[in-house]
């Protein structure tokens, strides 16, 4: 559609282009390889005196002049008939000889008309270049050789009847485009009233998951709204369309009794986005019957207590998914099956990561260096043991 109202607003100009190439081919009547034809005639008409010259004097040695080839010829062809009369095998070189003698003759007629006939004739020279520069200023306007320029005019010609129909193709157009606009409101709408089913339903799961994660009264809801003309990319029926429906989903958060539903992009603290993503992941995953599941800092903005509820989570969820969890947070570290640490080390001036996995009997010096002690030192190993302790009951 745009392509069309681009079109109908350069239509006149497009037009007229397409008019004038038509006209100025036309008038030129092209003929395939008339430039060849052209060119052999010029190069004749440019030699008429030495072409001439040569002719007669070729046709006065084959036949005119004193001591003529196709004298020779006569002589030698009397002389070769008498002795054939003796020997029969003379007979073939004799006929040889006569046809030879016939091929020289009507060779000498055609130079002595050949040179009888070319002159020099400036006038049709003349004509000739002129033809040859007309159709070379052709050949540089559209596209270099008598055959593309032959294809400009068939084009030209397609693109006034395509141009002088854009106004049917315009109202095809709008009528395809309306019928894809109504299908495309429909399906906008199907998937609002699909959302607000499904709203409802991840109101109550999404409220029980943040429940087991430490929030005890949480409010969770998708709400949904219009899209505005601003952010939609068509209006249609008054209805504002984006690529992802008709209306925009937001998430409101209540993280406590009492308090109003926010934006959770607004009033969410880190360790509440935290737990709110791992909620969504952990139903999403359940959903889809995802294997594997990687959470980078699921840890970001929670400690204590809460770490441990997200700790214990991620275990609960490992029973049913591959899980993967880079942290920082010990209460988080000791829930795991298998623990690695990473590392850079500098080698020749170079740093390089390191990932090993650690024994069993590693786990609680690792876990008592991540509660704030140092590599080799007692001090928080009675505290690391206990939360691996804790972690597997």
């Amino acid at each position: 559609m745009d392509e069309l109202n681009r079109r109908e607003r350069e239509r006149a100009d497009l037009l007229d282009l397409a008019r004038f190439r038509i006209s100025e081919l036309e008038k030129a009547s092209l003929v395939v390889r008339e430039d060849e034809a052209l060119a052999a005639e010029k190069r004749v008409l440019t030699n008429a005196t030495k072409l001439a010259r040569a002719a007669s004097e070729a046709e006065g040695m084959l036949y005119g002049a004193e001591g003529a080839a196709v004298d020779a010829v006569a002589s030698a062809q009397m002389r070769l008939a008498e002795a054939e009369q003796l020997d029969a095998t003379l007979k073939e070189p004799l006929e040889m000889i006569r046809t030879a003698r016939i091929n020289l003759e009507e060779a000498a007629r055609t130079l002595a008309g050949y040179a009888q006939k070319i002159e020099a004739d400036p006038a049709r020279l003349e004509q000739v270049e002129a033809r040859i520069q007309e159709l070379n200023q052709l050949k540089r306007k559209y596209g270099g050789s008598l055959t593309s320029a032959m294809a400009t005019l068939e084009r030209s010609r397609t693109e006034i009847a395509e141009l002088e129909g854009v106004a049917e193709s315009k109202a095809q157009a709008e009528r395809a485009l309306t019928a894809a606009l109504d299908d495309l409101v429909e399906r906008a709408l199907g998937l609002t009233a699909h959302r607000k089913q499904a709203s409802a339903d991840l109101k109550r799961r999404m409220e029980a998951e943040l429940r087991t994660l430490g929030m005890r009264s949480p409010g969770f809801e998708p709400r949904l709204e219009a899209l505005s003309e601003e952010e939609g990319t068509f209006t249609h029926r008054e209805i504002a369309l984006g690529p992802a429906g008709a209306d925009r989903v937001e998430y409101h958060l209540a993280p406590n009794l009492g308090l109003p539903a926010m934006p959770l992009a607004r009033i969410a603290s880190g360790g509440e986005l935290s737990r709110v993503m791992l909620a969504l992941k952990r139903l999403e995953a359940q959903r889809r019957g995802i294997a594997t599941m990687i959470f980078d800092e699921v840890d970001a903005g929670i400690g204590g207590a809460v770490a441990t509820v997200v700790g214990r989570k991620l275990r609960q969820l490992a029973k049913f998914h591959q899980i993967l969890c880079v942290t920082h947070l010990p209460q988080i570290a000791a829930f795991a099956d298998r623990h690695f640490v990473v590392e850079k080390e500098e080698r020749r001036r170079s740093t390089k990561s390191r990932v090993s996995q650690l024994a069993e009997e590693e786990r609680a010096q690792e876990i008592a260096r991540m509660l704030g002690g140092e590599r080799g030192s007692d001090k928080f190993l009675p505290a690391a043991k206990e939360l691996l302790e804790r972690a597997q009951q």
